[in-house]
């Protein structure tokens, strides 16, 4: 897998679920962040391109997020 560099828990390939590695507790899991999945789009380097799936709301969202926020799920 390319980005040698990179924590192996940070390399994701297009396909994978993820959501966002949130402390259960914290402020953003009250949000209910921490419900969110996506799937990934593309990664470059240490950002990755997530349309999520389950965001609030009507409309899909598509948006780059470090990959160090983020956790594989599913």
């Amino acid at each position: 897998m390319k980005f040698k560099h990179l924590p192996d828990k940070m390399k994701y390939k297009r396909g994978d679920f993820i959501k966002y590695d949130i402390e259960p507790d914290s402020y953003w899991a009250q949000l209910n962040y921490d419900q969110d999945i996506g799937v990934v789009l593309e990664q470059k380097d240490r950002e990755v391109l997530v349309r999520w799936a389950t965001r609030r709301g009507t409309e899909e969202m598509t948006s780059w997020i470090c990959a160090s926020e983020l956790i594989r799920c599913g």
